[in-house]
């Protein structure tokens, strides 16, 4: 047996193997200390509370250390072990530790001044543990030098670590303030530090310091004990009455109010009075003008808010400021204002903007201010995105924005913004970043739909297939469908249509599976089912795209029969039956369509429907149903809905027809002129559309007495076709009929 296979045994798992087979190599002196530091990992590996063998494995490890001093590995186990489990042989870490540090990389420094602190713990040597960490923020400097987030985060630690020995250990508060002052440019993440600080700060009576770590406690965006919250605020309040008064103690206080206002029972109205009474002490300090606004704007008296909420932006302002003033001016006065310049703050603020003006835009969208919401979330998603990537890339701004999870969320969001502005590169580029940071399912998806969207779509299923592998269990029925759609869409953009109905075959099984499950059983898992199964029915659709009409209707009956109330199966007949000139079938089809979707007059099928619909109840002699369709389809068209150039030349022709079998003449002229002007502008060459409509021209003119102009448009038809039928039979009719035929016309 080789030292191989034993190695592949660990590598595998098998520690208790791989144990077993140990003991009879140590009697050879070949690959000793390799075998006895491999007996120690698998002594690790396998022991914990009830099966305890750490303090055997912590042997071999000094047995390989004694042979080899500069074994990494042994090294490593061995004093972990030591400090933090058995915690017990002090002197022999800090014997391994001295030896360590005369050679390590300064990386690995950091671990052995570290080991080597936290021994000095162990035997209440308090100033060497102290002196240590001293040595480690000089070396934590030094090696993440061009790594902002990774020395705040750092340095973070170590002042912390510093302040709770001065406190807890040495019981010198004084000195672990020092400690807190020292490191409180280093922000940290866990909100309860900042109270157990700003209490201390205030027991000392040093009230600045302990209001601005109150502030960050109360705006850390943290689930925090309403005990903590309430105690804090007490003690604030407590030191304004007794007139110790400073900026941070008021901002603290304010900070709480907003956002535990219903924890610390403060009523809106008192806080006002508060705020006007300070301003007599701060005339022009902008915290205070946008709370006042904060609570004006939160009792919805938009308009009293604004003057407020816009001298604080003019005095420096916040990133809450700039949603609340978007807010309150279109609320108020129904203003869509774009702002120019935007207050300094960090990333955390404007990200949470975003989400504040999001959540508005979701109460208050319409199509005509659903531009002006997106351009403005997108913005305040920017400010925050590039005020992170300032701190993370340039290594600029506050540690508060060393938050890379929130980074990330904030790329998502972003993306997403920038999508919906079909800005498709930066999207890309912004949801890389983010996956860079922090990865999640979620930005991956949304960076797939990008990708896809860009035509990029080998990624896309590659990032797919990397979600369904790491979410597998956890999605939801509807994302799962999703997912799989997109990917058959890119299988099939790249040509493979095989695979693509591969998987629309297998999501259709598991589609039926899941509705015959009864799984989805609240309104909302249905609708969302119901909104992936369309998903469904489009890729059918694509796949559908080069068979034959005849083929795909009998595909759509098919699936009719699955969900008769499937509006999109029932617009994919109407389409197919009006390819084929069945003008009853595509009647009934759109009918039915329009029943299931109240009319769908805002869907973005409506042009396409009552388009189809009109057309085949002209066809079918439905003149007045006909022009009421195709009426509707016109006004779309000059709204934001445009046809190409030959359907609306036929849509025009279309209604000349209805209007000519109807004798409104002068609607017959009107419509034919406007298809008239289509072929003068794109230079339209002869065909049976432009016969159509030049002999509609002709007969609306004779109609009206325009004798010479529809003799005219006859000509004109003569020079492409001179022995065209129409032409011949109306100058033969109109000749009979005399020059002054035209008045007895009565319309």
């Amino acid at each position: 047996m080789k030292i191989e296979y034993l190695l592949d045994l660990f590598e595998s798992g098998q520690y208790v193997q791989c144990l077993a087979h140990i003991n009879d190599f140590l009697n050879h002196p070949v690959n000793n200390t390799e075998l006895t530091l491999l007996r120690a990992k698998c002594l690790f590996e396998i022991s914990d509370t009830k099966y305890n063998r750490f303090e055997e494995a912590y042997s071999n490890f000094i047995e390989v250390l004694e042979i080899n001093p500069t074994q990494y590995e042994a090294l490593h186990y061995g004093i972990h072990i030591a400090v933090f489990i058995i915690k017990d042989h002090a002197d022999k870490v800090i014997e391994l530790c001295d030896g360590w540090l005369q050679w390590a990389t300064p990386t690995q420094q950091i671990e052995a001044l570290n080991y080597r602190a936290k021994a000095y713990l162990m035997l209440k040597n308090f100033s060497a543990a102290l002196n240590d960490y001293d040595k480690l923020i000089s070396t934590v400097k030094l090696v993440h030098a061009a790594d902002r987030s990774q020395l705040d985060s750092a340095l973070s630690i170590v002042y912390l670590k510093k302040a709770h020995i001065a406190l807890n250990e040495m019981n010198e508060p004084e000195l672990a303030l020092n400690f807190f002052k020292r490191g409180f440019d280093y922000h940290h993440n866990d909100a309860l530090k900042y109270a157990e600080i700003s209490k201390l700060a205030f027991l000392h009576k040093a009230y600045d310091f302990g209001g601005a770590a109150a502030i960050q406690f109360f705006s850390a965006n943290q689930n925090v004990p309403v005990k903590e919250v309430s105690e804090l605020y007490a003690q604030i309040k407590s030191l304004i009455e007794s007139g110790i008064v400073n900026k941070n103690l008021v901002h603290a206080k304010l900070v709480a109010s907003k956002v535990f206002g219903s924890m610390v029972e403060q009523n809106p109205l008192d806080n006002l009075n508060f705020i006007r009474e300070l301003l007599k002490v701060y005339p022009d300090w902008d915290v205070l003008y946008h709370y006042y606004g904060a609570e004006l704007h939160n009792a919805e008296g938009y308009d009293e808010a604004l003057p407020y909420i816009q001298k604080s932006m003019s005095l420096g302002g916040s990133a809450f400021d700039v949603c609340w003033y978007l807010e309150s001016t279109y609320r108020a006065r129904k203003q869509m204002h774009t702002l120019q310049e935007l207050p300094t703050d960090d990333a955390k603020n404007y990200y949470y903007a975003a989400l504040i003006f999001q959540n508005t835009e979701l109460k208050l969208k319409n199509p005509h201010n659903a531009a002006w919401f997106l351009e403005n979330r997108a913005m305040l998603y920017a400010q925050s995105f590039n005020v992170f990537c300032s701190y993370f890339f340039k290594q600029l701004g506050s540690s508060k924005n060393n938050d890379k999870p929130l980074f990330a969320t904030c790329c998502n969001n972003y993306g997403l913004a920038l999508a919906e502005l079909k800005n498709y590169e930066e999207a890309e580029r912004v949801h890389r970043i983010g996956y860079s940071f922090h990865p999640f399912w979620k930005q991956l998806n949304n960076w797939s739909k990008v990708l896809m969207h860009l035509r990029r779509y080998s990624e896309a299923i590659s990032k797919v297939q990397q979600v369904l592998k790491e979410e597998k269990g956890k999605l939801t029925f509807d994302d799962y469908l999703e997912l799989r759609y997109r990917e058959a869409l890119a299988f099939f953009n790249l040509g493979n249509k095989e695979q693509a109905e591969i998987i629309l075959t297998i999501l259709d099984q598991e589609y039926d599976q899941r509705c015959a499950s009864g799984k989805t059983t609240n309104k909302g898992q249905q609708q969302a089912l119901k909104e992936q199964y369309v998903q469904l029915q489009h890729l059918r659709a694509h796949l559908l795209q080069n068979k034959s009409i005849e083929h795909a209707i009998e595909i759509w009956q098919k699936q009719l029969q699955r969900n008769p109330d499937d509006h999109f199966t029932w617009l994919m007949l109407m389409q197919g039956y009006f390819e084929l000139n069945n003008d009853k079938q595509c009647i009934a089809c759109a009918n039915n369509y329009l029943a299931l979707t109240g009319g769908a007059l805002l869907s973005e099928n409506a042009q396409q429907v009552y388009y189809r619909r009109g057309i085949a109840l002209a066809n079918t002699d439905q003149y007045e149903r006909a022009i009421s369709d195709l009426n509707f389809v016109f006004e779309l068209h000059y709204k934001h809905r445009s046809l190409s150039d030959l359907e609306f030349v036929t849509l025009c022709s279309k209604l000349a027809h209805c209007h000519q079998q109807l004798k409104n003449w002068r609607s017959c002229l009107g419509f034919v002129q406007v298809a008239m002007d289509i072929f003068s502008i794109s230079c339209w060459s002869f065909d049976t559309i432009y016969l159509e409509v030049i002999l509609r021209y002709a007969d609306a003119n004779y109609a009206l007495g325009n004798i010479r102009k529809a003799k005219k448009a006859l000509a004109k038809i003569q020079l492409y076709q001179p022995e065209n039928s129409e032409v011949l039979k109306r100058q033969l009719t109109w000749n009979k009929s005399g020059f002054f035929s035209f008045l007895k016309i009565s319309n």
